[in-house]
């Protein structure tokens, strides 16, 4: 006691005169021996302590008192240990009832990775947890990210991270593995093939003769019922294939991507945009891109909270734009969104990567549809599949398709149209080197009296000669 009374009030006690000096320490100390006093009592206090609280008293205590407005709004973690461990208890986990099988879970715990098998006594961890967040959200106020200024009142547990499972998408990792075969899926017939493995690398990678490669297929039947749907995002790509036994591990390879985007334009607005994109170079992704949603559920998109807090009311959902620095003509829209999330999670629920690609909430509005429960696909009012992602719980790549009598009804009573951009590359890769020539390709299209028509450009490219559109101020790619 002597020593926190004298160590917490030093300062104050250095600040008065003898007398006030005598009256609270009972004798009137110089500056000199209240240090030594200070000094005697630390040293004696500590000589009580073992290791283990010596060092939480050097991290924790001292700090505190050399600085108790360090942070006045430290949060004591101790408390909140404690009460999780409580309520571990409370909830059913015993060591007669559990023991044996989370030793046996700790043993083979030894890589640390989050994609494992977890204790009992960790799933009775992770419910004490929440509800003590639950706690905290209902009974402290929110003070909010200090980097977002918008963000200072509590709306919900995205705000805070709070959330894991997604119970609105159930598919599993197994369901969305990529294809094994090289057979083609119906929304994106055009696998390449054409890798001429007679023909030398650099031959190869400018040779613009295979224009398969550069005419993506955006309008597309579907085989079971005809229906004809468009193609408003897709992103594919292709390896040359190797030996089995090398498939993987054979350099240098060849390798095709292309990726396409929508967007929709005001109708007397489509012959500038178009004539304008055919001319561009949209290597680097500077043009707008899908919204990749982010502590927001699938089954949340795009009425709920969780999705109108984060992308509507603090202007993060840009939807009509003219892109950075107003590149683009006109005012356009983004006509697709995108559900992520990551594989990393700890409550194993996931154990890939997942993805599925959404129509733009502008669209959902407009044409007045919703989810019913299916992944990746949304309905109109009468029952009938408007929009879907067909790769949900079937092979890549994925893709948004929207039923083309369906889009272009809804466009042509609205005033407006839509435009498709293409970008991509033909590659040679190497093992810790790079090659020195590419071929790129840009290209656009639009609907003309309902018939897709466009254009592409491929530019062989020599990084010699090569200056990227980003060093003259473009957004550099990701």
């Amino acid at each position: 006691d002597g020593w926190s009374v004298v160590r917490t009030k030093a300062a104050w006690l250095r600040h008065m005169d003898a007398a006030a000096r005598l009256e609270v320490l009972g004798q009137a100390l110089t500056d000199k021996e209240l240090d030594a006093s200070l000094e005697y009592f630390e040293t004696a206090f500590r000589k009580t302590l073992r290791k283990r609280k010596l060092s939480l008293l050097d991290r924790y205590v001292v700090p505190y008192l050399e600085d108790p407005g360090v942070d006045e709004n430290c949060f004591d973690m101790g408390i909140a240990k404690r009460w999780v461990l409580q309520r571990v208890f409370e909830l059913g986990w015993s060591e007669e009832s559990f023991g044996w099988f989370d030793a046996g879970q700790r043993a083979g715990d030894l890589d640390g990775s989050a994609a494992k098998p977890e204790r009992v006594g960790k799933k009775y961890q992770w419910l004490a947890w929440h509800e003590f967040l639950a706690r905290v959200s209902d009974n402290f106020e929110y003070r909010g990210d200090t980097w977002n200024e918008h963000d200072r009142a509590y709306h919900g547990p995205w705000q805070i991270y709070a959330r894991d499972i997604d119970p609105s998408y159930v598919q599993s990792a197994a369901r969305e593995a990529k294809r094994q075969s090289q057979e083609a899926p119906w929304w994106s017939p055009t696998e390449y093939s054409q890798w001429v493995p007679e023909m030398d690398d650099a031959t190869w990678v400018h040779s613009t003769t295979d224009r398969s490669l550069m005419e993506p297929c955006i309008e597309v039947i579907d085989p079971q019922d005809g229906t004809a749907w468009l193609v408003l995002q897709a992103h594919a790509s292709y390896r040359q294939p190797g030996p089995p036994e090398e498939d993987g591990l054979l350099y240098p390879y060849r390798q095709v991507w292309h990726m396409l985007n929508s967007y929709i334009v005001s109708a007397g607005e489509t012959t500038m945009l178009y004539e304008w994109a055919i001319q561009q170079d949209f290597m680097g992704r500077w043009m707008p891109e899908s919204h990749q949603m982010h502590q927001v559920f699938l089954g949340e998109y795009p009425w709920a909270p969780a999705f109108l807090d984060q992308y509507t009311d603090y202007g993060g959902y840009e939807e009509w734009t003219r892109g950075s620095g107003d590149r683009i003509p006109v005012e356009v829209l983004v006509s697709t969104d995108e559900y992520g999330e990551g594989s990393n999670d700890f409550d194993s629920s996931i154990d890939g990567p997942i993805g599925v690609q959404l129509p733009a909430k502008w669209l959902v509005d407009g044409m007045d549809l919703s989810w019913r429960g299916v992944e990746g696909s949304y309905y109109s009012a009468d029952g009938v599949l408007i929009a879907r992602d067909p790769s949900v719980g079937a092979s890549d790549p994925k893709a948004l398709l929207v039923r083309k009598d369906a889009l272009t009804q809804f466009l042509r009573d609205g005033g407006y149209d839509i435009v498709w951009a293409l970008l991509g590359e033909k590659q040679v890769i190497m093992s810790g080197a790079a090659f020195d020539k590419w071929l790129q390709f840009s290209g656009a299209y639009h609907l003309d009296a309902g018939n897709v028509v466009g254009e592409v450009n491929p530019r062989p490219i020599n990084a010699a000669e090569y200056t990227p559109p980003w060093a003259a101020g473009e957004t550099p790619p990701t």
